[in-house]
């Protein structure tokens, strides 16, 4: 008999028992504790835990259940574009015939909510998985990609600016409702994109308001992009770099890319940029092909299925 159970509702055995089996099904990087598996999943995207779901079984009655699978729901996107976001996919290969009952049954859960397309991410290169959750209704839609390339580029396509338009200004705290603005502007059409409020942009940027790592470009006194970035262990991480649509087409991409690495460049303990994109967004994957960035793996592959 299977049962579909959330994070919050389980008892501290079973949140071990779960956290063994993410790690032993092989589905991505596995979390190293079960208490960093329960921060991720008891966050405000998943409702405090109430939106991972998890798949357990008993093969007989009244005998000891077991975890057959899980995954999470993101529902923030079903009001504003219609979308719901199913993420975390764990299926040990023994279980991928219970996919359509996991999937069926956490759909179940979100029926209420308004999203009209639901799409399915699971990591890359896992082309049995993929084959599974096709035979589950799902179509394939694009990958993700991480990219990288050295922080000092000996490509010699990478651009040269001879002229720079755009002032970039860090961004203090009391700036953020025009940070959160501008970064929706920017990403309302990305196909993967998360629509911002206020307390998450205030959650997402926490440390790094007043910075160099977070920047607004203005033409003349209107801010028309945004540029986000992080530094760990010697790897500048390029979290965002956006241009809203009415300023796109006239190489502010290229001018904010531009400065983001300028900014690694100056701290002196950069020694890799590193950027992810979907292989959708094919404006964005050529400028950074074009800026010496280089495919280095495939983080994601994701599937959608109409409602």
């Amino acid at each position: 008999m299977e049962q579909l159970r959330i994070l919050a509702d389980l008892a501290a055995d079973e949140r071990q028992q779960l956290f063994e089996y993410i790690a032993s099904a092989g589905c991505g990087e596995p979390f190293h504790s079960v208490d960093e598996m329960i921060r991720r999943y008891s966050g405000p995207e998943y409702d405090c835990g109430r939106l991972h779901f998890s798949l357990w079984c008993s093969a007989s009655a009244g005998g000891r259940q077991e975890v057959r699978g899980c995954v999470a729901a993101i529902t923030r996107e079903a009001e504003p574009k219609g979308l719901l976001y199913l993420i975390g996919l764990q299926l040990a290969a023994g279980d991928f015939g219970m996919l359509p009952k996991l999937l069926d049954a956490a759909l179940s859960k979100v029926e209420e909510t308004p999203w009209r397309k639901v799409f399915l991410g699971m990591p890359g290169g896992r082309s049995d998985l993929g084959t599974a959750v096709q035979q589950a209704g799902f179509t394939f839609v694009w990958k993700g990609l991480a990219l990288e390339r050295p922080v000092l580029s000996s490509s010699p396509e990478t651009p040269r600016l001879a002229l720079k338009t755009l002032r970039f200004r860090p961004v203090p705290e009391s700036a953020i409702s025009t940070l959160v603005d501008v970064n929706n502007a920017a990403f309302r059409d990305v196909a993967n994109s998360a629509t911002l409020t206020i307390e998450d942009g205030l959650q997402w940027y926490r440390g790094r308001f007043g910075t160099d790592l977070i920047q607004l470009g203005y033409e003349d006194d209107e801010p028309v992009s945004l540029l986000c970035l992080d530094v760990q262990d010697g790897i500048g991480e390029v979290e965002s770099v956006g241009v809203v649509p009415s300023r796109q087409g006239r190489g502010y991409g290229q001018e904010t890319l531009s400065q983001a690495v300028e900014i690694f460049l100056a701290r002196g303990d950069v020694k890799t940029v590193r950027l992810t994109v979907i292989d959708s967004n094919e404006r964005a994957l050529r400028l950074y092909l074009k800026n010496g960035f280089a495919v280095v793996r495939e983080l994601s592959a994701w599937y959608q299925r109409e409602r």
